[in-house]
């Protein structure tokens, strides 16, 4: 069996410079629900990406859980998960693992990256609440020319927060944000050195956001 891999919406509480995500449709609920029903013949996991600050954020997991997913995943920048009280709530209603993003080493270079203050801390605080209760929790960090020459200490602090996995995306030009991509070959060798310190956990992958056009 697959995943379907489902992006609910482009709202955010961030406000990323490499922000790939604008434009994605805000999917009702009933749209929702008829996604995650015509996916089941092939998928019994589901990764949500999308607000979670949206009202039935609650509501979708719990809808995914109830339908027969074995697996549910979100994927967020984790600001949310800052609440102890938020993340159990998420695990209640379904999640069984998260993603949350961590774009820069430090307090600064993070929220230069997100344009939002304050951002850096609540995300590692989160990172921090879901291990604290023992949920699984990868971090992805997007790759551009701002934070390329610090992946190796990106890749030091997502280890000390326990982190179960590291998923390096390699940011892909697009015409409205260009410049903000990093040099290949300074990638490849920063990349090199957050690898030695991520091991097995390190994955590399290109930097396409959610794909909204793909559901049934």
């Amino acid at each position: 069996m697959g995943a379907l891999d489902i992006s609910t919406d482009g709202i955010c509480n961030n406000n990323c410079r490499f922000c790939q995500s604008r434009g994605i449709v805000n999917l009702s609920f009933q749209r929702i629900r008829e996604i995650l029903e015509a996916s089941l013949v092939s998928n019994d996991e589901a990764i949500i990406s999308g607000s979670m600050i949206r009202e039935d954020f609650l509501s979708i997991l719990s809808l995914a859980r109830s339908l027969g997913y074995k697996k549910i995943q979100v994927r967020s920048n984790g600001r949310m998960f800052s609440s102890r009280l938020f993340c159990a709530e998420v695990i209640k209603a379904g999640a069984t693992r998260f993603i949350v993003s961590i774009h820069g080493a430090n307090e600064a270079q993070h929220d230069y990256l997100t344009r939002s203050s304050g951002s850096f801390r609540q995300s590692v605080i989160g990172v921090q609440n879901l291990k604290a209760i023992r949920a699984l929790v990868g971090v992805e960090t997007m790759v551009v020319r701002e934070n390329v020459r610090d992946l190796e200490m990106v890749a030091k602090l997502v280890a000390k927060l326990g982190a179960d996995s590291h998923e390096f995306k390699l940011y892909r030009q697009q015409s409205s944000l260009s410049g903000i991509e990093a040099d290949p070959v300074i990638a490849s060798h920063f990349l090199g050195l957050a690898f030695r310190i991520a091991g097995s956990k390190c994955v590399i992958t290109g930097g396409q956001g959610g794909n909204p056009n793909g559901y049934p």
